[in-house]
């Protein structure tokens, strides 16, 4: 981090309490030709490719759920390195002169490597804990079957280094 004095301590707080994260993945292909408009994503091969997810955090590890197919999982094949990404922003400061504008904020990048969680009842606990940050308590009585288990991947991200940033206390 190059600034020294924005270096934070609350990875634990925003991995358990921030809404999102974002997801991004190593370019893929060799200079593809950019597709007229973003519904043809797959058509993006060479290009970076970031997505905000909902998800969960156990303490060691970030669990996302997806599709069983799609631009995510087709990346995430050939490379599964990732970086993630999670903010709270908390609002403008304003200042009497433009460069000195700044923003008070919490951030948390860090990298791993995704992998799909194949133990049903690991992918069930994960599930679940994700329906419990979104949906609330009511949802951890859910009882998740083999069917919808099947018609969603589950991903583990155990981040291998991470950053945290704040501006603006």
């Amino acid at each position: 981090m190059r600034r020294s004095d924005k270096a934070g301590t609350e990875s634990e707080r925003l991995l358990r309490e921030a809404p999102v994260c974002r997801l991004g993945f190593a370019a893929i292909g060799h200079g593809a030709e950019a597709p007229a408009s973003a519904a043809g994503a797959a058509g993006w091969d060479g290009y970076p490719y970031v997505v905000p997810l909902h998800f969960a955090w156990d303490g060691e590890a970030l669990y996302i759920h997806c599709a069983r197919e799609g631009d995510k999982l087709r990346r995430l094949d050939q490379d599964n390195r990732v970086c993630i990404e999670i903010d709270e922003f908390a609002g403008i400061v304003p200042a009497s002169l433009p460069c000195k504008i700044t923003s008070r904020y919490r951030s948390l990048i860090a990298f791993g490597r995704a992998e799909e969680v194949a133990d049903p009842g690991q992918k069930s606990r994960a599930l679940t804990a994700i329906a419990v940050k979104y949906g609330g308590a009511a949802m951890a009585d859910h009882t998740y079957t083999a069917k919808e288990l099947e018609a969603v991947t589950v991903l583990r991200v155990r981040p291998e280094d991470l950053a945290v940033k704040r501006s603006g206390d």
